[in-house]
Parts: structure tokens; C-alpha cells; sequence
């Protein structure tokens, strides 16, 4: 969780992308992280400081940008709606989706308070497949090599049809694969399958 005890009360960021605050008490992972982190006013969504992925974030466009040293989501009325959200939030941790940009991906931040700082932090999820991480699920269940690219190409949306035209196999063969893969995994269907894969993949 991201808590600095406290973070001054003036600042922001500058051309350069560095906060123009003093930001000793941030610790060294912050900056490290490679998931784009911010931490903002919740008022008015000023940028108080932002890790050096967050900054590649903003630089190369899309849903998340900022504007006046502000953090914008979308358009005029898609950041009102955010902040909003924001001044809702409650105690623990909130999941909030926006539009990524003209690819149609979409990004989900995990919005927090930061205890004693009146600040909010600001991680992003981009939900792109490319983006995932996966773990070794070969080791994990026993799956052949073969057996976990399908399932992964099942968790990405695929069915059997076009499974079987990226493998070059038949759907029969896809077929035995799945039922394979199944038995090891121990589910009975794609519900249960996403329920259980889930937990081995993460977002970039």
C-alpha cells in the first residue's frame, strides 16, 4: 500500500516530470515500481508527485494524460466522473475503469486515501492482453507446453474454432486438449477454468 506519512502541502510536478516538492520521505521502491503510480489532491486531481513509469504513462497518450499538472481520464466529463468518484471514496481501497485510448483497451486504477496526508494514490491495471504476466502454470498442473498457450489463448476469449486455426489443429484435437487440461487443473468447465487461472496471471 502506498502511505507516506507526509507529503508537503505545496507542489507539483515539473516540466520534467519530477515533483517540485520536497520528496525525501517517498521510498526508493516508489520510484522503482514499474506500475504507474500517482498520488493526487483529491479536490482537483493536481499531480503531487507520480514514479517514472507513471511518467511514460502520460508521455505516450490515451485515457490517463494530465493537463495544468492535473490528471485527466478521457474528456471534461470522464475526469468530473472520476472525481467524484474520488470524494465517495471510503476507508480501504476502490477499483475504478476508464477508457486506455482509440485502441478500445480500457485501464483500472486502484484508488486509496492516504492516511494523514489528504492525498489519494493512484495505481493503473492495464487490462490489454499484452500486457498480462503469466505464472509457470506448466509447473503448477502439469500442462504440456501446448496445453497452457490454449488455455491462455481460452482465457484471452478464443474458442475452439479459432484455437484451432492459430494452432493448426483440428477442433477435435482442441477438444482433447481442453478435457486434458481440465482433469489437471481439476475444473469442469470455462467458468471454473477463469475462476481458477485468474490467480496466475498478473497485469503489467
Amino acid at each position: 500500500m502506498l502511505t507516506p506519512s507526509n507529503l508537503a502541502a505545496n507542489g507539483g510536478y515539473s516540466a520534467e516530470g519530477r515533483p517540485q516538492t520536497d520528496a525525501s520521505h517517498l521510498s526508493e521502491w516508489f520510484q522503482r515500481l514499474s506500475r504507474p503510480s500517482f498520488f493526487v489532491r483529491p479536490d482537483t486531481l493536481e499531480i503531487v508527485d507520480m514514479n517514472p513509469s507513471a511518467r511514460r504513462m502520460l508521455e505516450a497518450g490515451g485515457g490517463v494524460s494530465a493537463a495544468g499538472g492535473r490528471l485527466v481520464l478521457g474528456g471534461k466529463q470522464s475526469t468530473e466522473r472520476f472525481r467524484t468518484f474520488v470524494d465517495g471514496l471510503g476507508e480501504g481501497p476502490a477499483a475504478y475503469a476508464t477508457s486506455g485510448g482509440s485502441n478500445a483497451d480500457h485501464v483500472v486504477l486502484r484508488v486509496e486515501k492516504v492516511p494523514d496526508a489528504g492525498l489519494v494514490a493512484i495505481q493503473t491495471f492495464p487490462t490489454a492482453l499484452e500486457d498480462t504476466l503469466w505464472a509457470d502454470t506448466r509447473a503448477i498442473f502439469g500442462l504440456t507446453k501446448s496445453e497452457e498457450r490454449l488455455l491462455r489463448a481460452l482465457m484471452g476469449g478464443a474458442n475452439a474454432e479459432e484455437l484451432a486455426g492459430v494452432l493448426g489443429i483440428s477442433i477435435e484435437t482442441v477438444r482433447t486438449h481442453v478435457k486434458r487440461s481440465y482433469a489437471k487443473i481439476g475444473v469442469a468447465n470455462r467458468e471454473q477454468l477463469f475462476a481458477t487461472m485468474a490467480s496466475f496471471r498478473l497485469r503489467r
